[in-house]
Protein backbone atom coordinates (compact mmCIF):
# COMPACT_ATOMS: atom_id res chain seq x y z
CA UNK A 1 0.00 0.00 0.00
CA UNK A 2 1.37 3.42 -0.99
CA UNK A 3 1.56 6.12 1.67
CA UNK A 4 -0.72 9.06 1.06
CA UNK A 5 0.54 12.53 0.23
CA UNK A 6 0.06 13.80 3.78
CA UNK A 7 2.17 10.94 5.17
CA UNK A 8 4.92 11.70 2.65
CA UNK A 9 4.92 15.37 3.68
CA UNK A 10 5.06 14.40 7.35
CA UNK A 11 8.07 12.15 6.73
CA UNK A 12 9.81 14.88 4.74
CA UNK A 13 9.13 17.44 7.49
CA UNK A 14 10.41 15.09 10.22
CA UNK A 15 13.56 14.35 8.24
CA UNK A 16 14.33 18.00 7.54
CA UNK A 17 13.72 19.05 11.14
CA UNK A 18 16.10 16.32 12.28
CA UNK A 19 18.72 17.46 9.79
CA UNK A 20 18.40 21.08 10.90
CA UNK A 21 17.87 20.72 14.65
CA UNK A 22 19.46 17.44 15.67
CA UNK A 23 22.50 19.16 17.16
CA UNK A 24 20.27 21.17 19.51
CA UNK A 25 18.37 18.05 20.54
CA UNK A 26 21.62 16.19 21.22
CA UNK A 27 22.88 19.09 23.33
CA UNK A 28 19.63 19.08 25.30
CA UNK A 29 19.78 15.33 25.85
CA UNK A 30 23.38 15.50 27.03
CA UNK A 31 22.57 18.32 29.43
CA UNK A 32 19.63 16.44 30.89
CA UNK A 33 21.73 13.32 31.27
CA UNK A 34 24.66 15.22 32.83
CA UNK A 35 22.46 17.18 35.23
CA UNK A 36 20.19 14.38 36.38
CA UNK A 37 17.04 15.57 34.58
CA UNK A 38 17.30 19.09 35.96
CA UNK A 39 15.12 20.99 33.52
CA UNK A 40 15.94 24.37 34.99
CA UNK A 41 19.66 23.97 34.34
CA UNK A 42 19.00 22.76 30.80
CA UNK A 43 16.40 25.39 29.94
CA UNK A 44 18.75 27.28 27.54
CA UNK A 45 19.28 24.06 25.56
CA UNK A 46 15.57 23.40 25.46
CA UNK A 47 14.93 26.96 24.29
CA UNK A 48 17.56 26.62 21.55
CA UNK A 49 15.98 23.42 20.32
CA UNK A 50 12.49 24.94 20.30
CA UNK A 51 13.79 28.05 18.53
CA UNK A 52 15.40 25.89 15.88
CA UNK A 53 12.09 24.20 15.16
CA UNK A 54 10.25 27.54 15.09
CA UNK A 55 12.82 28.99 12.70
CA UNK A 56 12.59 25.96 10.46
CA UNK A 57 8.80 26.26 10.39
CA UNK A 58 9.01 29.95 9.57
CA UNK A 59 11.48 29.38 6.72
CA UNK A 60 9.35 26.55 5.41
CA UNK A 61 6.23 28.69 5.56
CA UNK A 62 7.94 31.54 3.73
CA UNK A 63 9.17 29.17 1.05
CA UNK A 64 5.70 27.68 0.60
CA UNK A 65 4.01 31.07 0.35
CA UNK A 66 6.64 32.19 -2.16
CA UNK A 67 5.88 29.19 -4.33
CA UNK A 68 2.15 29.78 -4.05
CA UNK A 69 2.46 33.44 -5.02
CA UNK A 70 4.21 32.72 -8.29
CA UNK A 71 1.99 32.78 -11.30
CA UNK A 72 2.76 30.31 -14.00
CA UNK A 73 1.46 31.11 -17.42
CA UNK A 74 1.25 28.84 -20.37
CA UNK A 75 3.10 30.13 -23.41
CA UNK A 76 0.74 31.65 -25.92
CA UNK A 77 0.38 29.78 -29.15
CA UNK A 78 0.68 32.39 -31.84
Amino acid sequence: MRPNYLEILKQKYDKEVRENCDKFLNDLNLCIKDHFNDEFTCRPYKTSFEDCIKNYNKRSEEHTSELQSRQYRMPSSA
